[in-house]
């Protein structure tokens, strides 16, 4: 399999995290994955079928398709020692049969520190009839049943802003909050559910489908957005903001009413959604919340994420589920979720969901 890494390289001085990017050309298979294997162990996903006219152009005869590039997050494993190390990464096609292997080694001066402690990941509920539902939920959600074939990669992997769904996120991270929200339920772990940055509520519509299901009655799911897009970088105060314009796409401001009509949709507005409407750093802070178990953060922004984190990120129990939507895909994002972890000493260890969503377990 003819392939390149153009990018391998370390991003955190304590050598944990580092950055993957590359292509393969992978014949008669436009639609695959991967994962990376280290020391015979998986250690996350492999992002694939990432638009490369680069690599069409330069193989024109070879290449199937543009969507050739594949990319990551990388987490080393804690207790990793220093030295040589080398790391597969193995594509899988539609059916799930391995279709290739990459190697990069590499060398690690530092060994990575072990986490505190041990957690389990999340698991999604087997009660067959909750399952029906929930699968069925997410599909509409995302709007599956109706994008073309040629639309489906991005859709599935949430890269895009589709015009008639009510979530963006994809089929992995949906199914992981769906994993989370009810392993929270299974092991009782204390709590509301919340979300920062909802666009049209589909993540949101989603955890109070959770409850539904599992008839629960006690918890709330908060519902946080300006509702009205994205405040406008204050450089100055939050410098890794400058240049952002996500401020300027009105696609993003999505209403209030709008987002309730849409859970009414689904027949699941009612007294157990709350909603926090305004700027993040007005609403969180005084936010009549106690505990939560589940804590999802989509605010794109070092300044949206970093108010999340400081107000709510004190409230989520142990063994409450912390994640965060942009980490792989927007630089300023994943800076304020590394300096809120270091300025509060928080070890746990995170891992990918998919190309840009991570998340971590609270001890």
């Amino acid at each position: 399999m003819k392939s390149n890494i153009d990018i391998f390289s370390v991003e955190t001085p304590d050598e944990s995290e580092w950055r993957l990017d590359g292509w393969a050309l992978v014949p008669g298979d436009i639609v695959w994955s991967g994962h990376m294997e280290l020391q015979g162990r998986k250690i996350g996903p492999v992002s694939c079928c990432w638009p490369r006219p680069d690599v069409k152009a330069a193989f024109p005869s070879e290449c199937p398709s543009e969507k050739v590039g594949f990319r990551s997050q990388v987490f080393l494993p804690p207790g990793l020692t220093p030295g040589e190390h080398n790391l597969e990464l193995v594509f899988f096609n539609e059916q799930n049969h391995e279709i290739g292997r990459i190697s990069q080694t590499f060398v690690t001066a530092k060994e990575i520190a072990k986490a505190p402690g041990m957690v389990s990941g999340p698991i999604v509920g087997e009660e067959r009839a909750q399952a029906i539902y929930l699968d069925l939920l997410e599909r509409t959600l995302l709007g599956l049943p109706y994008v073309q074939s040629d639309q489906s990669i991005s859709r599935r992997d949430g890269r895009d802003w589709p015009q008639f769904a009510h979530s963006m996120i994809g089929v992995k991270r949906l199914r992981h909050l769906r994993a989370c929200a009810e392993t929270a339920l299974m092991e009782n772990v204390p709590g509301d559910f919340i979300e920062t940055g909802v666009w049209r509520g589909g993540a949101c519509i989603l955890l109070r489908g959770v409850l539904h299901a599992h008839d629960n009655r006690s918890r709330n799911v908060w519902v946080a957005d300006s509702f009205e897009g994205l405040p406008e970088p204050n450089p100055e105060k939050y410098p890794a903001d400058k240049g952002d314009n996500l401020h300027t796409f009105n696609e993003l401001a999505i209403s209030l009413e709008q987002v309730q009509e849409n859970f009414r949709r689904y027949g699941l507005l009612d007294g157990q959604v709350k909603f926090l409407k305004g700027w993040f750093s007005r609403t969180l802070p005084k936010a009549p919340i106690g505990q939560l178990a589940l804590l999802r953060l989509d605010g794109d922004m070092y300044e949206s994420t970093m108010d999340a984190l400081t107000c709510l990120y004190p409230k989520l129990s142990p063994g409450g589920f912390c994640i965060i939507d942009d980490y792989g895909g927007i630089p300023a994002c994943r800076q304020a979720v590394r300096d809120y972890r270091k300025a509060h000493n928080i070890n746990e260890s995170m891992a990918m969901v998919d190309w840009t969503g991570a998340w971590w377990r609270k001890l």
